[in-house]
């Protein structure tokens, strides 16, 4: 359950940066005929591709996610573990 609008920034354990998405979902205001977006089909969550920042996939272990929101501060989950089966075909 994420704020409307935040930032979402991924680490390694050693403090390694891998994403960051920049999350606005807010819904619109009414305008005229515009009815905008309302409130309650704002998506609750990011989904990460469990890629980096330049499309390669991420190795298995355990990543950091911080989330910063202007009205609310920031929180750093404490981890987040990715365990990927062995493909022997990529050997």
């Amino acid at each position: 359950n994420l704020p409307a609008k935040c930032v979402v920034t991924i680490y390694t354990l050693d403090g390694k940066f891998i994403r960051q998405y920049n999350r606005d979902e807010r819904g619109a205001i009414p305008e005229g005929n515009n009815r905008g977006i309302p409130a309650a089909q704002v998506i609750p969550d990011i989904e990460w591709d469990l890629k980096n920042s330049k499309g390669i996939p991420v190795s298995s272990g355990v990543y950091l996610i911080h989330v910063q929101a202007e009205d609310l501060g920031e929180r750093t989950l404490k981890w987040f573990g990715i365990n990927r089966q062995f493909d022997p075909a990529g050997l």
